[in-house]
């Protein structure tokens, strides 16, 4: 008998067949959130960057705990994120690991990252979907616990560019995440 490990990656195929018949976004959102519940992933958000225009930033979804945005906003995170920072780096999937080691970024990128991890959020992965020039499509996934392996990154890649294709045909975007009434909470 085969035993499977919690964080076996599932079918992708049926995660895209279930995402096509959704038809809002919040109904891809709670199917996203089944689908990277096996990962201990416990918040995420989606949206459209803009590294020329910062001001351009919108998120679809942000379910972040209200504590976390609080914070994220308060204390300026918002405006000196290390995620979207990496955007300038990196061109495909990172995670909070390969910022941490690698010396091209900060020492304010590093602290912020380490204030996540202070708040329980020791493992994050990040999927750039480039959209020409400056502008991404970015799903950000965070959760406790040590680095995805190289399956289970491939996985959760493959369904957050679904996600994100999902999101911006079912809602294109309205508001900034200053704007925290289109945002959803956890």
């Amino acid at each position: 008998m085969r035993v499977e490990h919690h964080l076996a990656a599932a079918d992708p195929l049926r995660f895209y067949t279930d995402l096509q018949v959704r038809t809002s976004v919040a109904a891809c959102s709670d199917l996203f959130r089944d689908a990277v519940a096996r990962f201990d992933i416990v918040a995420f958000a989606c949206g459209e960057i803009d590294l020329a225009d910062r001001a351009r930033n919108v998120m679809f979804i942000v379910e972040w705990p209200k504590a976390w945005i609080d914070y994220y906003v308060k204390s300026g995170f918002i405006e000196q994120d290390p995620i979207v920072n990496a955007l300038r780096i990196y061109r495909k999937a990172f995670s909070f690991g390969d910022i941490l080691r690698d010396r091209r970024f900060s020492r304010l990128d590093r602290e912020a990252l380490r204030a996540a991890a202070e708040y329980g959020w020791s493992r994050g992965l990040a999927l750039p979907v480039p959209r020409g020039g400056e502008r991404f499509g970015l799903v950000t996934m965070i959760g406790p616990g040590d680095e995805l392996d190289a399956t289970q990154r491939a996985y959760l890649c493959l369904i957050s560019e679904w996600r994100t294709m999902a999101a911006t045909a079912k809602n294109p975007p309205r508001k900034e995440l200053h704007d925290s009434c289109d945002v959803k909470m956890v």
